[in-house]
């Protein structure tokens, strides 16, 4: 069964590739899409492609000439003051991309796995167990309502799609570099990093989410489901345990408000409640420290660099 993962160059794609030997248990052939051009691979059921988010033609083009059986889209413009400043871009890669896939998949009779993300809920007053995939949405800024309007074209389009919700820890290598990296990097150099006490999030390692998309393919779920860690943790307590994992000065952890620093809205308290996931594919879902833990591994083990 071939599998084409799109937006292979970006932090949730890359660890797709890092965890290849696994996809090759189970599809064949592999085809791992960049948006710039890609190093040959020399491995025998995987193949580099080209595609480009913002072309439907080229990616049509694309998609009849390998014909795959399933599509995991992990392409997404995710910085959220480059949406702000580009909103047509933001709406053309996070919602008008991720409907042509749908259009496509359910033209084909394919399978189709979108990514979206906790941020479409306000964060304002979540429910004690976290916010439900029926739980209203209200997304506060120009990221979270391209994803929002992306799922949902998703799912209208292509009632067989999966839509997964998470909030990701992962690493990407280059800047802008994002939250797990740009503290791990502060306290590699002995900076100071402010971290925030009221913004609580439940995030899951890429890696993990790799595996667990492939135990949701082996089930076939279809429509949209929560994924997050098992428990919650403040950005604050994250960088903590960061920092004792990683070996570095915990005391370089300061704590600050969101509302001092932020000037583009954004939820304080995204946890989600991940339970009917959990359920229909009959797994225990990894802990935040867990998460940390696996990534200071994958770091260890030359998967990633810092």
């Amino acid at each position: 069964m071939s599998i084409l993962i799109l937006g292979a160059n970006g932090m949730l794609g890359s660890a797709f590739v890092a965890k290849r030997s696994l996809l090759e248990k189970f599809f064949s052939p592999i085809f791992f899409a960049y948006h710039s051009k890609p190093k040959k691979s020399r491995e025998k059921n995987i193949c580099s492609v080209m595609f480009d988010a913002t072309d439907p033609l080229s990616l049509q083009i694309l998609l009849s000439e390998i014909n795959p059986e399933i599509i995991v889209n992990c392409a997404a413009m995710t910085i959220v003051e480059d949406c702000e400043e580009n909103p047509d871009l933001a709406y053309k890669i996070n919602a008008e991309f991720p409907g042509i896939l749908a259009e496509w998949t359910a033209k084909h009779g394919k399978k189709l796995i979108h990514y979206s993300t906790d941020a479409v809920f306000d964060g304002k007053n979540p429910p004690v167990d976290g916010y439900t995939e029926i739980d209203k949405v209200h997304p506060l800024n120009l990221y979270a309502k391209s994803k929002l309007k992306g799922e949902q074209l998703v799912l209208k389009i292509d009632p067989n799609a999966l839509v997964l919700r998470t909030n990701i820890i992962g690493i990407r290598g280059r800047k802008p570099y994002p939250l797990v990296e740009w503290i791990l990097r502060t306290l590699a150099a002995g900076r100071k990093v402010t971290s925030f006490t009221d913004v609580v999030f439940a995030p899951l390692f890429i890696e993990d989410i790799v595996k667990l998309t492939i135990e949701a393919l082996r089930e076939n779920l279809y429509g949209l489901y929560n994924l997050n860690a098992k428990n919650r943790i403040s950005k604050y307590r994250f960088a903590k345990l960061l920092a004792k994992e990683f070996g570095y000065d915990s005391n370089l952890v300061l704590p600050v408000k969101s509302g001092l620093v932020l000037s583009i809205p954004r939820p304080q308290k995204t946890y989600l409640n991940s339970l009917v996931f959990a359920r229909k594919i009959k797994i225990s879902l990894p802990m935040v420290n867990q998460g940390v833990t696996h990534l200071h591994q994958s770091i260890k083990s030359d998967k990633f660099r810092l």
